[in-house]
């Protein structure tokens, strides 16, 4: 393994990163290919990170749709606003 050595620090030129496999550098920099790679990664996580932040928004739009449609409860500000006044204020509904 070649290294880049400097007062301060020491880089190797080949590094195996999980996921990602191994990342070569030159001179300390890394080449065209590793930061291609590691720009795709940064993609995947930032994806992964957004659908993450995202499902419980996206869960508490579905709770809502059904409260409306299957109970009439057409609540806009939170699926769990009935039960704010310490009260279940569930409308009478036939079952279907």
């Amino acid at each position: 393994m070649t290294t880049v050595e400097h007062p301060n620090a020491t880089v190797p030129d080949n590094v195996q990163v999980p996921r990602v496999g191994a990342v070569q550098y030159e001179l300390g920099f890394p080449t065209a290919e590793t930061s291609r790679k590691l720009f795709d990664e940064m993609d995947f996580q930032r994806a992964v990170q957004a659908y993450m932040w995202a499902y419980p928004a996206v869960s508490f739009e579905s709770i809502r749709l059904t409260l409306k449609h299957d109970l009439g409860i057409d609540s806009t500000t939170s699926p769990a606003e009935p039960l704010f006044d310490g009260t279940w204020a569930l409308p009478d509904v036939e079952p279907r």
